[in-house]
């Protein structure tokens, strides 16, 4: 099914707030292996806050990437607004994986 129209961050007046962003985690079977990584994932949040059809547009090493997606899909907002209804909303993140930790914004 077609989401209609997608916004921009820019283009709203208010952007998707974070409601539950549980860090993606880090590959069980890399730990040994001690790897990092840093992604750039893109995605859109829906009009009922959910993290959907998200790509990897950016990875320094793609061991990363399916576990990055599974990650944000578990991802909430509260939607974006613009002109006082909600709407879909194209967002972009950097996830950063170091053995120690996982950071994102």
């Amino acid at each position: 099914a077609s989401l209609g129209d997608i916004f921009n961050l820019a283009d709203l007046d208010r952007r998707p707030e974070p409601v539950a962003q549980p860090p993606p985690i880090y590959p069980s079977h890399l730990k040994r292996a001690d790897l990092d990584a840093d992604l750039v994932i893109e995605f859109v949040v829906d009009t009922n806050g959910n993290a959907i059809n998200a790509v990897v547009v950016r990875s320094t090493n793609h061991a990363f990437d399916e576990t990055t997606l599974r990650g944000i899909e578990k991802w909430r907002f509260r939607p974006g607004m613009r002109g006082g209804r909600k709407v879909n909303t194209r967002m972009s993140v950097p996830i950063s994986f170091h053995l120690d930790e996982v950071r994102q914004p």
